[in-house]
């Protein structure tokens, strides 16, 4: 984002500048923060076949605090398997597991 603020005015004019600069550098960086989450959207999909809402569902109920006291095996299979896709895409993206 190239913009020039100007040295020089009446601060009132510096002021309405320098918003409107910050206004379009945080639009700059929500539409790339769009776009990466598109893609990344799109990557889960092709790699996984899940979308990823379907994969936050998952992960929020395989991974969701146990209240009855027993673990049901259906989630227990569920949070292995969910495990096994955290774990297939932290490493295609060579992050670190704690993401």
């Amino acid at each position: 984002m190239d913009a020039v603020l100007p040295r020089t005015g009446s601060p009132t004019d510096r002021a309405i500048a320098i918003v409107g600069y910050r206004r379009a550098r945080n639009a700059a960086a929500r539409r790339a923060h769009a776009q990466r989450r598109r893609r990344y959207c799109e990557y889960l999909f092709r790699r996984h076949q899940v979308s990823l809402h379907y994969y936050e569902q998952l992960m929020m109920f395989a991974f969701a605090p146990e209240t009855s006291g027993e673990d049901d095996p259906a989630r227990a299979a569920l949070r292995q398997q969910m495990s096994a896709v955290r774990t297939m895409m932290a490493l295609d993206f060579g992050l670190g597991m704690g993401r």
